[in-house]
């Protein structure tokens, strides 16, 4: 009985999300699931020049400034300048546009009792520029996510209208949405049979035989999937 009642669910989980897509039309759907993912894309595509931008307007002085001042009192306490000492911080600088051999030789220098306006400059302008980027970064992706997700909904009812302006648009559009509901409808459906055998596998033994694999077996639709491999399939068509 309780592999009808997992046949069951499922089924209704699965014809909702084909209605779901269908109503809504391809182009909408598409966008809907791939908002998201879409919006990740663009926000660190664009981080970089978006980071270099905010770094030049508003955070490059005040972290080379920063340093410099920090470098020129002999301020060992500031975050900024612990971070120069740390020798293992140099891969994550290099990451940030910062010359780090430069900054390792400069380093050097300052440990061995030089303290030149031109040596501090150095080091500042090296170090603070890419503590700059670095945290220009992280706002530039977290401002282009808001921003790309914004747009994409935005944009949402205005593809849909055109999509439903005409009958042959509307009918292709509600197909494809039809088809694009039942290859979501079987990843999810897939997505959960690895779930639950996942979870009965480790829990089932602890039931005393209220939950076990072989329920799940008996079930049509987790035994489809627990039979074949969705990804070898998906690979087969990818290539």
């Amino acid at each position: 009985m309780g592999h009808v009642i997992i046949d069951i669910v499922l089924l209704v989980v699965g014809i909702l999300i084909i209605l779901k897509f269908t109503i809504s039309g391809f182009l909408k759907s598409l966008l809907s699931t791939c908002k998201l993912l879409v919006s990740v894309a663009i926000a660190f595509l664009l981080r970089v020049p978006v980071a270099h931008l905010f770094g030049n307007l508003f955070f490059d002085g005040f972290f080379v400034n920063g340093v410099y001042s920090a470098l020129r009192d002999n301020d060992t306490t500031s975050s900024l300048v612990s971070l120069l000492y740390n020798d293992s911080y140099a891969t994550v600088l290099a990451k940030f546009d910062v010359d780090t051999v430069k900054l390792g030789q400069d380093m050097e220098l300052l440990k061995g009792g030089e303290r030149s306006d031109e040596l501090l400059w150095s080091i500042s302008q090296n170090a603070g520029n890419g503590f700059s980027l670095m945290v220009c970064s992280v706002i530039a992706v977290i401002l282009i996510f808001i921003v790309s997700l914004i747009g994409l909904s935005l944009l949402m009812p205005i593809i849909e209208k055109i999509t439903t302006a005409f009958d042959g648009v509307k009918t292709a559009n509600r197909v494809l949405g039809l088809a694009f509901g039942v290859i979501i409808a079987t990843l999810t459906l897939w997505g959960i049979s690895l779930g639950l055998y996942a979870v009965i596998s480790y829990i089932g033994p602890f039931t005393q035989g209220a939950f076990d694999v072989q329920t799940l077996d008996r079930s049509m639709i987790l035994g489809f999937f627990r039979k074949i491999n969705l990804i070898d399939w998906l690979v087969a068509i990818v290539n």
